[in-house]
């Protein structure tokens, strides 16, 4: 009698877990991206892009390093220390460059070629704008800080 009882065990138990997979769904929410943004190669080595860095560009590319979006944050969530930003692109792998200082008004630098559909990463170039060179109110050049990530 013990033995009948076991394997019925075993067969409702194994019966269970078939009906188990029938409730597995693919319907899941999608992974978000959230980048966060450190400047930590200073004298002080600690993460100064809060206090530095007024205003981010930020270049996405493909993996064939087509371009694909750009996105420029110039508010005060940048003073924000725990500050991310959440991006939502579809699967793959991607190639970020972000310029801190590049989008600000008080900018020194300027992208020669505006990135859009049809470029690529290697046709990024930055430049210094010629107003620094000619205005004497502008002798002080403001910050431009890079950085990129391959995901």
């Amino acid at each position: 009698m013990f033995g009948k009882t076991k394997s019925l065990f075993l067969i409702v138990a194994s019966m269970l877990c078939m009906a188990s997979c029938d409730s597995i769904s693919e319907d899941l929410p999608r992974c978000e991206l959230w980048l966060e943004f450190v400047f930590d190669y200073n004298m002080e080595y600690a993460n100064a892009f809060a206090k530095k860095v007024d205003c981010l560009t930020l270049l996405v590319y493909d993996e064939n390093g087509n371009y694909v979006d750009t996105r420029i944050v110039t508010g005060t969530e940048l003073q924000d220390e725990n500050y991310r930003m959440k991006l939502d692109l579809k699967q793959g792998n991607y190639h970020f460059v972000a310029y801190g200082g590049l989008a600000c008004n008080k900018s020194s630098f300027l992208m020669k070629y505006t990135p859009g559909e049809g470029t690529g990463y290697t046709d990024l170039q930055v430049e210094l704008d010629s107003e620094c060179l000619t205005n004497p109110r502008r002798k002080n050049l403001h910050g431009l800080y890079w950085g990129e990530l391959t995901l």
